[in-house]
């Protein structure tokens, strides 16, 4: 008994090695997860493409290899129309895992036919509407450091009083860890820059006072230039509503960018947040709404 109990404790260690269990300092993001909230029951977690199976310690290791748990294949990278570099648009029924990384531990992320911008797939994110969870893409594949973003998106409901990241750029400046993100807080959008050295800089700069559309798809696309930290650029429906020339910090490109939802702060009436995606696309030049 007591070995049993030994090797679940190793599976669980295992586990959370795997998910990353560090989470963050005075509720600033410092690395890949965000913390979350005690209390109340979060959406089971999806990854759409990896199923994974924990084997019975009671049961003896399969001798058979067709008899052992196999991995979905790993769906090579799309091919991008110019001057995209990155692309996603979902229609082969799964997220091309070659390009893609999917972070969902306590959110569901998947693709589905109910609701799309074009063609017959799109991206679904089903999160809880507390801090901490989030369900997202993550590539390191385009970086920049002249970013140029572009995706459809679907909000149900309005998020209300929220703070969630549609778009995070993560880098580094002199060591310390830094991002920059896209946002929607209280219904506006905004860019937000953080620093993590002793003093913990923080802006949220807000982009106009457009909100957030509801219930339609729009196309929301982005620049944001790290090495200029400036010229920040926000389009919606392929027209400029917001250029942010705060200069809060420069930083030579980004190490990872991440697109989905994660709901950073503050808690909203209704109990979940959908949003759907379609079309994604990163490149070094506008992409645009086509």
């Amino acid at each position: 008994m007591q070995l049993r109990v030994r090797w679940l404790e190793g599976i669980l260690s295992m586990g959370c090695f795997a998910l990353g269990c560090g989470h963050a300092e005075n509720g600033v993001p410092l690395s890949d997860e965000a913390p979350m909230e005690s209390g109340g029951a979060a959406p089971t977690s999806s990854v759409v493409n990896a199923p994974v199976t924990t084997p019975d310690p009671t049961s003896p290791a399969p001798t058979n290899p067709a008899s052992m748990p196999t991995q979905a294949p790993v769906l090579p990278a799309q091919t991008c129309v110019a001057p995209a570099v990155v692309c996603e648009d979902f229609e082969e029924g799964a997220i091309h895992t070659a390009v893609w990384g999917i972070k969902a531990p306590n959110a569901t992320l998947e693709v589905v036919q109910d609701r799309v911008a074009h063609g017959k797939f799109a991206m679904h994110t089903h999160t809880l509407a507390s801090a901490g969870s989030y369900a997202e893409l993550t590539t390191d594949k385009f970086l920049g450091p002249n970013l140029y973003g572009r995706m459809y998106m679907y909000f149900a409901v309005n998020p209300r009083n929220v703070h969630g990241f549609m778009f995070e750029g993560l880098g580094n400046i002199q060591g310390g860890a830094a991002w920059m993100s896209l946002s929607e807080s209280s219904r506006y959008f905004y860019i937000n820059y953080f620093k993590d050295n002793p003093a913990k800089e923080y802006s949220s700069p807000s982009l106009g006072r457009l909100p957030v559309p509801v219930g339609k798809w729009f196309c929301l696309e982005w620049n944001l230039r790290p090495l200029e930290g400036v010229n920040n650029s926000v389009w919606i429906d392929g027209v400029q509503f917001a250029k942010d020339d705060t200069i809060m910090f420069k930083m030579p490109g980004f190490t990872e960018i991440r697109v989905g939802w994660t709901h950073f702060a503050h808690d909203d009436p209704d109990p979940f947040t959908d949003i759907w995606y379609d079309d994604i696309a990163f490149g070094p030049e506008r992409i645009g709404c086509n």
